[in-house]
């Protein structure tokens, strides 16, 4: 792997006077409980039934309306790791520029610190997947039942297909790795491995081959400001992360959203402060950001709730210009993928680990 680092600081200087939020107000969820899917224990974690995650709240516009609805349930356990059940904590996940894979990325939550968890992906062949799963007799639990016989030495014919269809990289020290995401414009993947522990941000890229990182860059925003722990990339190649505010300045309020925007690569590294944000987060936990290709849009998602803008209006935007929904279930909402050849997009969560259809209402 090769490493990069960076000198001096690559936040443009700003004045926090300067900064100001558009109201989002009315849509901020509080902390959820996280609980297990419904007949996870009763089926034994071989879950076969279609669950929704519904709509309870939202702004009134095109972008706001939709629920999630079960896709695929992915793996739990798989042979070559420490323990059963190792794949029950995917972070965040992202197609490939055609849509043919996904890539998950998933750690085992044993490390002290966040930047020292291992981690590992696996990568789907989506296209072979779907079409597994809409030939007769499939079952939406067709991976996990698959990975599971594997795990103890016994596969069926259609296990081999299924298993054919994933491939499991090798374990590295990834960090809390929920921010995997594609550059369209350069198609790689990139990922956060190390944040908030310290000032210096490592971000690094991982090979779509050999699933591991193979170029790592080191760099400081600025002395205060830590890196986020999110991470998006719009079509032109532009990147992006989001951040809630912990201590307030007189123009951003304590959970209000600030937004920034940059260029993230071997060659340069430089991030501007959008100079309006979000006067309220979606909620308590930041989990996760992306971007719709197909309508231009930034989703900031947390818990039971995700707020959208468009990317192009960033610093201008209006409170009609934030769309706002929220969802029951207490699931933890690990990510939301977009593709990119379609206007589809899938929610990861976990207890267990799903793929969850975004669906109009």
């Amino acid at each position: 792997m090769t490493s990069y680092a960076t000198s001096g600081n690559v936040l443009s200087p700003y004045r926090s006077q300067d900064f100001s939020t558009v109201n989002s107000s009315g849509y901020t969820m509080g902390k959820i409980t996280y609980t297990y899917d419904s007949d996870y224990s009763t089926t034994n974690s071989f879950q076969t039934a279609v669950h929704t995650l519904p709509l309870t709240k939202s702004t009134n516009d095109a972008y706001s309306k939709y629920h999630f609805k079960t896709a695929v349930y992915l793996p739990i356990d798989y042979p070559g790791f420490s323990r059963k059940s190792i794949l029950g904590n995917p972070q965040s996940a992202a197609f490939s520029k055609d849509d043919h894979y996904l890539y998950v990325m998933y750690n085992d939550n044993q490390q002290a610190s966040d930047e020292n968890q291992t981690g590992w992906v696996i990568r789907y062949d989506w296209t072979k997947l779907n079409q597994l799963l809409n030939a007769s007799g499939s079952s939406l639990s067709m991976i996990r039942r698959a990975t599971n016989r594997y795990y103890r030495g016994t596969t069926t014919a259609l296990d081999r297909q299924v298993l054919a269809c994933m491939k499991v990289g090798p374990q590295f020290k990834a960090g809390h790795v929920q921010s995997l995401a594609l550059n369209p414009k350069t198609n790689q993947l990139w990922f956060i491995k190390a944040y908030k522990n310290s000032t210096t941000a490592t971000v690094q890229r991982l090979s779509m081959s050999t699933l591991k990182p193979n170029a790592s860059v080191n760099f400081t925003l600025k002395s205060t400001v830590h890196m986020g722990s999110v991470l998006s990339f719009d079509n032109s190649g532009n990147a992006y992360f989001w951040t809630q505010t912990k201590s307030a300045w007189p123009t951003a309020p304590v959970n209000s959203v600030k937004f920034y925007k940059g260029t993230l690569g071997v060659n340069r590294v430089h991030f501007s402060l959008v100079k309006q944000g979000l006067s309220q987060a979606p909620g308590q936990v930041l989990q996760s950001m992306s971007y719709n290709s197909n309508n231009g849009r930034l989703y900031l998602v947390s818990d039971e709730s995700i707020f959208s803008v468009p990317a192009n209006k960033l610093g201008k935007l209006s409170t009609a210009d934030v769309s706002r929904s929220n969802f029951s279930g207490k699931r933890e909402f690990e990510g939301l993928v977009w593709q990119h050849t379609s206007n589809t997009g899938y929610l990861l969560t976990n207890k267990g680990p799903e793929l969850m259809k975004v669906v109009a209402n």
